[in-house]
């Protein structure tokens, strides 16, 4: 009975002493952020970056942060997978999720920026994002769909897939990512007459998730695009006719920027030539993408190369940066106007083999056929019974210039070394090569 007693003692104790058992509160959400205030006209002025508007003293308010750039995996980990028939879109706006956008959803066909203007059909579903900044919908044939978020005046449009999504997996969330930097600036004729009712289109590049947008220009030739989020994008107008670089921009913006891209004779235009040239001086030839980055406008346009390592873009005079494809690396510096034809020197060595080719083999089909350490050649020109294989980029030290699928290297067999230095320098070989009977 003693130990008992104790034992009942004891409990009562703890009991008496026991931690708290308070249910924990959410914490409540960060205060939304005032957008600043948009101005409906386009002051004209040079192609130039603008900063946002200075607000009173009494007006500030804590800026939004700026948003870094966002790796693939992780807009991806705000993604859910989805059932058949089921489509959700998450819309963000300066890293917040946005409660009470407006969302719709178009039928397979759609024009890309759900623009009702183009004749489109009504939108299949509509609906607003909950507290979550996500919106589903339920019961969609499976197949891909077009979607649109409009919040406020600004709105963004991506692609959507319902069932299986890419790669065959099941089908995820629609992620629609929206910040409070934005683009203005005017669309003239050659003449320099205002082009109205011409669409201007905005697609967002990597790395974050895909994402378009669209505005059409008024009597006064001028336009204004926001929403965008910090990052890079192309900004394109589409007149009859085949591309032309005049009508294309590259655009690089920061969180809350303002940015300003004219379309027509805003400056006069010069021709820049040149060509890009491996560490000997030769041509790297094959057809590839440059970019131009002008070194005070928030200008930036592309051209290409033709099979010869040749380019000709027209484009205002200053001083530009000329980049590799994916703007990674500067190549060349060029003020324009320039005189004669400007070399942009290719980074990394390079690997040039000429082969002797027999009348019955087809030069594009050595591709397939004689690779560098398994990789195949970056480019292949004929000449006239040489053909010349080139590799970039090539990492420098001893390598194995190969034969496969049915070629042979004449008097080497299937494979022949080469020592490859360091540096920008041209590494070159001259060989034949035949076609093994069987």
């Amino acid at each position: 009975m003693g130990l008992l007693a104790l034992a009942v003692l004891v409990a009562g104790l703890w009991w008496w002493w026991r931690p708290g058992t308070e249910e924990l509160q959410p914490v409540p959400s960060a205060p939304t952020v005032p957008r600043p205030e948009s101005t409906p006209d386009v002051v004209a002025g040079p192609d130039l970056r603008t900063a946002p508007a200075t607000r009173s003293p009494e007006a500030l308010v804590e800026p939004t942060p700026a948003i870094p750039p966002i790796a693939g995996d992780t807009w991806y980990q705000l993604q859910r997978e989805l059932d058949p028939g089921q489509l959700e879109v998450l819309v963000l706006r300066a890293g917040e999720r946005v409660v009470g956008a407006s969302v719709q959803v178009w039928p397979p066909g759609t024009n890309w920026v759900c623009e009702p203007a183009f004749g489109s059909d009504p939108p299949l579903r509509r609906g607003s994002t909950g507290a979550d900044g996500r919106v589903r919908f339920e019961g969609l044939p499976n197949g891909d769909y077009a979607v649109r978020a409009v919040v406020d005046e600004d709105f963004a449009a991506a692609p959507a897939k319902v069932g299986a999504g890419e790669a065959g997996g099941r089908a995820r969330t629609v992620v629609l990512m929206l910040g409070k930097a934005s683009v203005a600036g005017t669309v003239l004729t050659g003449d320099g007459a205002p082009r109205s009712g011409e669409a201007v289109y905005v697609t967002g590049l990597g790395p974050l998730p895909p994402r378009d947008f669209l505005a059409r220009t008024d009597a006064a030739g001028r336009y204004r695009i926001g929403g965008l989020a910090a990052g890079r994008y192309n900004v394109q107008i589409q007149p009859p006719g085949p591309w032309s670089a005049d009508n294309e921009r590259m655009l690089s913006v920061a969180a809350g920027e303002r940015a300003r891209i004219d379309f027509g004779p805003v400056a006069p235009l010069h021709e820049l030539r040149g060509r890009i040239v491996e560490g000997a001086g030769g041509p790297v030839y094959g057809r590839r993408e440059l970019r131009f980055v002008h070194a005070e406008h928030n200008d930036e346009r592309r051209a290409w190369t033709a099979t010869d390592g040749t380019f000709a873009i027209q484009i205002p005079a200053g001083q530009w940066s000329i980049l590799s494809p994916d703007a990674a690396e500067r190549l060349q510096v060029a003020t324009v106007p320039a005189t004669g034809v400007v070399d942009v020197p290719w980074p990394g060595p390079c690997v040039v083999v000429w082969l002797h080719v027999p009348p019955d083999i087809d030069a594009a089909s050595l591709r397939g056929g004689i690779f560098l350490d398994d990789k195949a050649p970056d480019a292949v020109i004929d000449r006239n019974g040489e053909v010349v294989l080139q590799w970039l980029g090539v990492t420098p030290g001893r390598r194995r210039l190969q034969a496969q699928n049915g070629f042979a290297l004449v008097g080497v067999g299937h494979e022949y070394g080469i020592d490859v230095a360091e540096g920008r320098v041209r590494s070159e070989f001259r060989l034949g090569v035949e076609l093994l009977r069987r």
